[in-house]
């Protein structure tokens, strides 16, 4: 596991054999200053812009993010916390 900061965050970025970068679903609402829910809601109300294992995945009945569904979900929900932090993984290169 890796360590990501962005702003005044510092979140734990968990991997899997097929991901390399996983960002929890908790951890992306308070990043993106959004609740859990409208997450939740965002996926459900677009199942054809987000794919489960590709743009987020269920592990023990927990979402977790992919950096392309971190950077359509930052898209979609348009405040700009969540497009500034789409734009930051978008462009990172260290993980």
């Amino acid at each position: 596991m890796n360590l990501l900061k962005f702003n005044e965050f510092e979140v734990t970025i968990k991997t899997t054999n097929l991901h390399n970068f996983l960002l929890s679903h908790e951890d992306l609402s308070n990043i993106f200053f959004v609740y859990e829910h409208l997450l939740s809601e965002t996926i459900h109300l677009n199942p054809s812009y987000f794919y489960e294992n590709v743009h987020y995945l269920k592990i023990e009945e927990k979402i977790f993010w992919t950096k392309s569904g971190i950077i359509r979900a930052g898209i979609l929900i348009g405040c700009d916390e969540s497009l500034n932090f789409a734009d930051f993984i978008e462009n990172d290169r260290t993980m």
